[in-house]
């Protein structure tokens, strides 16, 4: 029973997906329909400035962290976290609340990853700044970030591995798009 409530409660959770769900809020004018058309925090940047890219990123991050302290504290690491991860990033990507046209998933994951390895939450965030500074192409910080971290986690922290695993393989497929216009030469810049 605990595991069920665990998936869906967590799912439930990123499914509020915060470009969405804090559009009449933040005052946003509608990422669906400019930019890349995908309502994550890069999108929101381009179209609607630092700020409220920051916003819609904090949101989409505390909605993952804030769960998982909670399974952390009440019903203790492994199992649970890595299912109510997934769950969340599922939502965040795949959310029932926007008939499953959700965001990318990478603030989402980056909650995940601040709770279940905070060191290599610190490490990724930096690459993320300073690849995506570098490059002006938010998707090869993202990959590149992915990338790391599988290899971190196959080295140090093993028992969260098949975790990161499908949370790598959920967001390449969720940057598909992402991937072939970098290929191709024609992906935006941030």
């Amino acid at each position: 029973m605990i595991l069920l409530t665990v998936i869906f409660t967590n799912y439930l959770i990123g499914s509020f997906v915060a470009a969405i769900f804090l559009k009449q809020k933040l005052n946003l004018v509608n990422v669906t329909k400019l930019g890349s058309k995908n309502p994550g925090a890069t999108n929101v940047f381009r179209t609607n400035g630092l700020k409220k890219a920051f916003l819609v990123f904090a949101f989409d991050f505390l909605k993952a962290v804030l769960p998982l302290l909670f399974i952390k504290v009440f019903i203790g690491n492994g199992f649970y976290l890595q299912v109510a991860s997934l769950s969340l990033v599922l939502g965040h990507i795949y959310p029932i609340l926007y008939d499953f046209k959700g965001g990318k998933g990478f603030a989402t994951y980056l909650g995940c990853l601040f709770v279940l390895d905070y060191y290599a939450f610190i490490f990724s965030a930096l690459l993320w700044i300073s690849i995506s500074k570098t490059t002006k192409k938010a998707a090869l910080a993202t990959f590149s970030c992915l990338l790391v971290n599988l290899i971190y986690t196959y080295f140090f922290q093993i028992k969260y591995f098949e975790v990161q695993i499908v949370l790598t393989i959920l967001l390449i497929i969720s940057h598909f798009d992402n991937l072939r216009r970098f290929f191709i030469k024609k992906e935006i810049n941030l």
